[in-house]
């Protein structure tokens, strides 16, 4: 229906399983479509995320570069936490050593338990004085 007419149902009667991947998207439009399950309180980040690559149909030639679809919440947060037990399993990546930030569990102004991390390598831009490597 939903291909057709764009109306209800928008999704097939049962999801993708892991042993269809990798899975053929045969919609001409190219539309996917996710409906979070209905029993289940929304993330403070996203529901899920895939990993996909293209390839032009009717050919061997190579795939594209991977992309990353994020499936957001209705905050629109691709990620989030409340902190409030500790750092929920968030990294520090690009430092020389990946590492768990320090969590904070007392309050500062209107932050309230958060995470804090230091940046141990800087990639200076001696022409500007900025770090070269921002996040």
């Amino acid at each position: 229906n939903y291909r057709s007419y764009g109306t209800d149902p928008k999704n097939a009667p049962y999801p993708i399983e892991e042993f269809q991947l990798p899975y053929l998207v045969t919609d001409t439009a190219n539309r996917v479509v996710y409906i979070p399950p209905a029993n289940v309180f929304a993330p403070d980040g996203r529901w899920s995320s895939f990993e996909y690559t293209v390839q032009a149909f009717g050919t061997n030639e190579d795939h594209s570069e991977r992309g990353v679809v994020s499936l957001n919440g209705p905050t629109n947060n691709v990620a989030g936490s409340s902190f409030s037990a500790g750092a929920d399993g968030w990294t520090i990546q690009g430092n020389t050593m990946p590492q768990e930030p320090s969590f904070q569990a007392y309050g500062w102004g209107s932050l309230n338990r958060y995470v804090v991390g230091t940046d141990d390598v800087h990639y200076v831009d001696f022409a500007t004085n900025s770090d070269r490597s921002k996040w």
